[in-house]
């Protein structure tokens, strides 16, 4: 499998599964990226986009993921749109008793994006944004999860 990393927008590394390939100067710094998007585009997929602040302070999603197995996809009705971490780390706050927060990537169509949802006690997935074909990422633990919802809720 070759992979093509480009940056794009100067926000996200855009890695695509090419004939070609091509090794970016960042994969080199970061190895573990290369190893990720070997390991996504695996599972599925035809590109993912990662954002650089994904990069550079999130690498224990990019290491740890795995593809995230669920019975059903539920709809969290109290949402804002486009806001997918924020939503998550809400509804988790509320239900933490009967649910874990997981963040990482959801694939719609062939294209892998970073996202953020909970899964309930059930194997139930409670999605704030578009219902995907798959989900890889991590599921956090307590105190994981409490860092990331003081992390992404200072930001709203």
């Amino acid at each position: 499998m070759k992979i093509k990393y480009e940056v794009y927008n100067k926000r996200r590394l855009i890695a695509e599964l090419s004939e070609e390939g091509s090794l970016f100067p960042l994969i080199r710094k970061y190895a573990y990226i290369k190893k990720f998007c070997k390991n996504i585009l695996s599972v599925g997929g035809q590109r993912v986009s990662i954002p650089l602040e994904d990069i550079l302070h999130d690498e224990i999603e990019l290491i740890n993921g795995k593809l995230i197995k669920y019975s059903e996809i539920i709809k969290n009705k109290h949402r804002r749109v486009h806001d997918c971490h924020a939503n998550s780390a809400r509804f988790w706050e509320k239900n933490k008793d009967t649910c874990k927060l997981v963040t990482g990537y959801a694939l719609l169509r062939t294209a892998w994006i970073s996202h953020t949802w909970v899964i309930t006690n059930k194997k139930q997935i409670v999605d704030s944004g578009l219902q995907a074909d798959k989900y890889y990422g991590v599921i956090l633990d307590d105190i994981q999860a409490e860092q990331f919802c003081k992390k992404v809720l200072q930001k709203n």
